[in-house]
């Protein structure tokens, strides 16, 4: 067994009481496969140890917290964390004569008429929109 685990003062993480041999074999886990991400290495431990909600999902946001708790611990490491689904920087819209303003419309809003969207199809559509 790795000494770190013997050298922890408590082995309840988020409420769960864990065996030093559980601990070991979670530290395993995550040396066996590096390449896995740290959700799939959550899931992967909860099915190892059957960690389930109540609802009987595995309970991942849990299995997450303990390996960080395992990683501040010095126990294992971790990758990195991936970075969010969030769009990263945009390139900046190119604007073109298309984009300037037109005349200045100053009336009732009923005096406008029907008002419609449509999705811009084509390369020229798009290119007006400044989406290209």
């Amino acid at each position: 067994m790795d000494e770190r685990i013997r050298k922890l003062k408590s082995t309840t993480f988020c409420g769960r009481r864990f065996t030093r041999r559980q601990l070991e074999d979670i530290r395993q886990t995550v040396a066996w496969f590096p390449s896995l991400s740290r959700q799939e290495l959550a899931q992967t431990v909860c099915e190892h140890l059957g960690w389930r909600t109540d609802s009987g999902v595995n309970s991942v946001y849990a299995s997450l917290k303990v390996l960080e708790a395992l990683e501040a611990a010095g126990v294992v490491e971790l990758p990195a964390k991936e970075r969010s689904m969030m769009r990263g920087a945009q390139r900046p819209i190119a604007r073109t004569d298309a984009c300037e303003p037109g005349e200045a419309i100053e009336c009732d809003l009923r005096g406008l008429g029907a008002v419609s969207l449509s999705r811009a199809e084509t390369d020229a559509a798009r290119a007006v929109q400044g989406a290209d």
